[in-house]
């Protein structure tokens, strides 16, 4: 039992370091709420804003486009404004509209008439000032065809041959599922990938800048019981990262901004308030099986580098890639759906465990993709650990010279 004395020694170092406790409990507990606090809040407030107030332009010599714009009270029309498409450019007005000279003539022949709208689609708020602008002349572009169609005695139903009806199969669960898809196993991912970072560069490269790790490899202690300590430490503190940011993004589920910013869509559409319904029996044990597989396959890297390096800080550059190794997956996967998986998905490593997380938070529960996850990820993991076996058992790596 070499190891677990050791396992208990490095706990003990590292939870005295008040560093361990920011970097894997504290900042993500505390980052991940107020990322999507202000990020939602940001969102939400910035759709609101620019759906009301809204300067705007018009050029229109019969009055009449310009006095139906006017009724509504989201739009603010600004007079004496001339070259409306520059007043737009410099931010003078969020929208113009120009509309053909002959509209109230055209209008009365029952002709098509030209009304041009400029709007600037670098500005989000112009983007979204846009569409309320749209729908107010949509409703115009109905009044008139329904007055065309009165005089020339047609229903309006008869413009319409095919009747278009469009049902939804998903739930609302499953519609939370898709934005939950997009955010949970890329947390989870940084959490695991970034979690035990602070600890592999203190206990392999750290010891080795302070002398340490050679003391400690002069004890009745293995080589193999020194590393095995080291990887359950730093695949737990991966882990234990990874669930203080799940909680935290829990939590940060209830609050009524968050729920507010999800439902009206602004939060990737996710059509409904998002629970956590997906988390069965089942699929904790598989989601915490797995989530240690990918730790303990983060902690052979990681140690593996931390060996490598010469101390502290060449450490610290060497594990900075793997941040990006670990979100390149995820955002290739963001747009795939859980049904669109292909079975490559499942074995290339990171990306397999984000193809199984989609699954299982869509609700699909495949034992055959389950296994072939686990398994790859075994395979993965005896690689890293095998390298991280072998760079920590030469010399020339592990005591200073």
């Amino acid at each position: 039992m070499q190891w677990w004395i050791i396992v208990k020694k490095e706990f003990i170092d590292l939870f005295r370091d008040r560093k361990t406790w920011m970097t894997t409990v504290l900042i993500p507990v505390l980052l991940v709420p107020l990322l999507f606090f202000i990020i939602g809040n940001a969102i939400t407030k910035s759709s609101e804003e620019a759906s009301k107030d809204i300067p705007i332009a018009i050029e229109d010599a019969s009055g009449q486009v310009q006095n139906w714009i006017g009724s509504n009270s989201a739009f603010q029309i600004k007079s004496g404004i001339t070259g409306i498409e520059k007043a737009v450019k410099d931010g003078n007005v969020r929208l113009g509209v120009r509309v053909e000279p002959a509209f109230q003539e055209k209008v009365e022949k029952m002709q098509p008439v030209t009304i041009t709208l400029f709007f600037d689609p670098s500005d989000n708020r112009s983007l979204i000032s846009m569409g309320v602008l749209q729908n107010q002349l949509n409703m115009l572009n109905q009044q008139l065809l329904g007055e065309r169609l009165g005089k020339l005695g047609i229903q309006q139903q008869s413009l319409t041959p095919i009747e278009i009806k469009e049902i939804n199969l998903s739930t609302d669960e499953q519609m939370a599922g898709s934005f939950m898809s997009l955010i949970i196993p890329l947390l989870l991912l940084m959490a695991v990938a970034t979690g035990g970072m602070p600890a592999a560069i203190d206990l392999v490269a750290g010891e080795k800048e302070r002398g340490t790790l050679e003391a400690l490899l002069t004890t009745p202690a293995s080589s193999k019981a020194v590393l095995v300590a080291k990887l359950i430490v730093v695949s737990t503190m991966g882990c234990l990262s990874a669930i203080a940011s799940l909680g935290a993004f829990a939590f940060t589920m209830k609050t009524d901004a968050f729920q507010k910013f999800t439902t009206t869509g602004e939060g990737g559409n996710a059509g409904g308030p998002l629970n956590f319904d997906f988390f069965t029996g089942q699929n904790i044990f598989y989601i915490l099986l797995i989530m240690i597989l990918l730790g303990i396959m983060f902690a052979g890297v990681q140690l593996a580098l931390s060996t490598v390096a010469k101390g502290f800080k060449e450490a610290s550059t060497y594990m900075s890639p793997l941040v990006i190794v670990a979100m390149i997956p995820a955002y290739l996967l963001m747009q795939t759906g859980a049904k669109e998986l292909e079975i490559y998905h499942f074995i290339v490593p990171i990306v397999n465990v984000i193809a199984i997380f989609k699954e299982f938070i869509y609700g699909i529960f495949n034992l055959g993709h389950i296994g072939m996850v686990i398994g790859s990820t075994i395979v993965y993991v005896g690689i890293a650990v095998g390298i991280a076996t072998y760079l920590f058992r030469k010399e020339s790596f592990v005591f200073k010279h």
